[in-house]
């Protein structure tokens, strides 16, 4: 229970942000080329392009989330208690490559076109 409680309102965050984001003012946004995405002809390009990235990324995450949440539970009844460390490092070693290549697709997703 306490991982749903934690991992489902992270999930409905990451699944809105996109739209979430570009409701801030413009000095709280941070985005690679911010003058060109956010003028008004181009924000609902952006809007769509990173609302897919921030759900893909939602997604990832949880499953990243999920997989601790099960290693945790299968170390606490286990006896002794302990962590699958090869799998958990694995994950983790998978997780973090996953972050480098969805920062690189950020940046290259919101490239000035042309």
């Amino acid at each position: 229970m306490v991982f749903l409680v934690i991992e489902v309102p992270l999930f409905a965050f990451f699944m809105a942000a996109g739209r979430l984001t570009l409701r801030l003012p413009e000095r709280w946004v941070s985005l690679p080329h911010k003058d060109y995405w956010l003028r008004a002809e181009n924000r609902a390009e952006l809007e769509t392009r990173f609302t897919a990235l921030m759900q893909e990324f939602g997604v990832v995450l949880f499953l990243f989330l999920f997989v601790v949440g099960l290693l945790t539970l299968d170390a606490n009844l286990s006896d002794p208690v302990r962590l699958n460390e090869t799998v958990f490092l694995a994950a983790f070693a998978a997780y973090m490559l996953y972050v480098v290549y969805w920062l690189v697709k950020l940046v290259r997703r919101l490239k000035v076109p042309g």
